[in-house]
């Protein structure tokens, strides 16, 4: 049984792999439910889904990080008041 529950149950460092995981490549079905289940279970982990999402959303209005400093520094003013916003 312990290797069954090994198997259903995922770590939070697996889990915050797995956010990741899903916003760019996508997850089986299998990685789908582990994940799901320890969500329902984590409250850490569900918050971390959470903020992942809201920078790639920001990210994604405002386009790619740019090299320059000054104009990174112009984009990260931008986006603390959109977090601020919320």
């Amino acid at each position: 049984m312990s290797d069954w529950k090994n198997k259903l149950m995922l770590s939070c460092v697996r889990a915050t792999e797995l956010i990741e995981k899903k916003q760019t490549l996508g997850l089986s079905y299998i990685e789908n439910f582990q994940l799901r289940m320890h969500l329902s279970m984590c409250k850490a982990c569900l918050s971390y889904e959470y903020e992942s999402l809201l920078v790639s959303k920001l990210l994604q209005q405002e386009g790619s990080v740019e090299t320059d400093p000054e104009k990174e520094a112009a984009l990260q003013k931008v986006l603390e008041e959109k977090i601020k916003d919320l």
